[in-house]
């Protein structure tokens, strides 16, 4: 049981790591890093309020087998979320639609020598 809760916290915070990685190839470059704020903030939204719930759930006295069913609930909800991506939108998909913008050549003097 140990081995078992210890992967699943494992998991839960490697999967927010790669959240930071999936946004920043599923946004498109101008609001990416609005994309990966958002991804960001809903991880510790419930880095913040899982201590609390499972608290609450401790406190209720459930038995052990309802208290793992209602902490898989919003693992369940994440997994359909992320099934339901519609991966054909997003920016890397797309990297026709990806405009590179130029300054233009580099004043003389500006401190960047040319090779």
């Amino acid at each position: 049981l140990f081995v078992v809760v210890g992967l699943a916290g494992a998991s839960t915070i490697g999967t927010q790591i790669v959240t930071y990685a999936y946004a920043g190839q599923f946004y498109p470059m101008a609001i990416r890093s609005t994309g990966i704020g958002l991804a960001s903030g809903v991880g510790r939204s419930g880095a913040i309020l899982a201590p609390i719930v499972i608290g609450a759930l401790v406190g209720m006295a459930l038995p052990l087998q309802q208290n793992f069913i209602a902490i898989a609930i919003p693992a369940v909800i994440a997994a359909v979320a992320v099934a339901m991506i519609n991966h054909g939108r997003s920016a890397s998909a797309h990297p026709q639609d990806v405009k590179l913008v130029s300054a233009g050549p580099v004043p003389v003097g500006a401190g960047i020598e040319p090779k």
